[in-house]
C-alpha cells in the first residue's frame, strides 16, 4: 500500500499524516506528479482560496495526474476541504476551472442575522443522510465533524453517496462516486469518527 499525501503548500497538512501514522500507515508526503501513477490511495487536501489550490496544481502539473489517476486508473483519491471543492468543475469564489473530475458548481454558504449561521462556518456539525457503504461504513446516524469553509456544494447526481450538513440549507459535506471520494470537513480533525473515516477509505481497493 502506498499513501500519497499531495503537498500543495496551502496548508499544514501535519494532523493528517500523525491521523494516518495512527492508523498504522506511513504516507509518503510529495508535490512529484511521477509517483502518483504508482500510488493505491491519494489523498489531496488544502485550505484556502480556490484559484489559489489550481494555481498550484497547474505550476507543478499535477492535473493530467490526478485525472489519469482517478478516471482511467480508477484508484482511490480523497478531496479534503478545499481538495473537495478542487476535484469538481467550478466554484463562485474563483475564476479558473477544477478539476472536473466530477460536475457541480461550489457556492458562497448564506448567513442568518443573529442566528448561529454564520460565515464562515467553522467548528463541529452533525453529517446526515448517507448510507453505510465504503466510506462511511460503521459511522452511526448523525456522526459530527469538523468543519472550516465558507463555499459549499448543493447539487448532487442520483448514483453518489453523499452525506448531508445544514447551514441554513442543506450542502453536500461528503461524497463518494465510485472510488472518487471528496470530504467538506476534516477528518483528522474530527476525532474517532474522523479516523473512521480515514480507515474506510484506506479500505477502497
Amino acid at each position: 500500500m502506498k499513501i500519497l499525501v499531495i503537498d500543495l503548500s496551502t496548508s499544514n497538512i501535519r494532523s493528517l499524516t500523525s491521523a494516518l501514522i495512527y492508523l498504522g500507515v506511513q504516507p509518503v508526503v510529495t508535490s512529484d506528479p511521477s509517483v502518483i501513477e504508482s500510488a493505491s490511495h491519494v489523498i489531496l487536501p488544502g485550505v484556502g482560496a480556490f484559484d489559489t489550490g489550481m494555481k498550484r496544481i497547474a505550476e507543478l502539473s499535477l492535473g493530467i495526474p490526478l485525472r489519469t489517476y482517478a478516471l482511467e486508473q480508477q484508484r482511490p483519491l480523497l478531496g479534503v476541504c478545499l481538495g473537495m471543492q478542487l476535484l469538481f468543475n467550478e466554484s463562485e469564489e474563483g475564476r479558473l476551472s477544477g478539476l472536473g473530475l466530477v460536475s457541480g458548481q461550489f457556492r458562497k454558504l448564506k448567513s442568518t442575522y443573529q442566528s448561529m449561521h454564520k460565515v464562515p462556518h467553522v467548528g463541529f456539525s452533525p453529517v446526515y443522510g448517507y448510507r453505510e457503504t465504503d466510506l462511511f461504513k460503521g459511522i452511526g446516524p448523525k456522526g459530527c465533524f469538523y468543519f472550516t469553509h465558507s463555499y459549499a456544494l448543493q447539487g448532487i447526481e442520483e448514483d453518489w453517496n453523499v452525506a448531508l450538513c445544514d447551514h441554513v440549507q442543506p450542502f453536500v459535506a461528503a461524497f463518494q462516486k465510485r472510488k472518487i471520494c471528496g470530504v467538506q470537513f476534516h477528518p483528522e480533525k474530527s476525532q474517532s469518527t474522523g479516523l473512521r473515516l480515514l480507515s474506510n477509505f484506506l479500505e477502497l481497493v
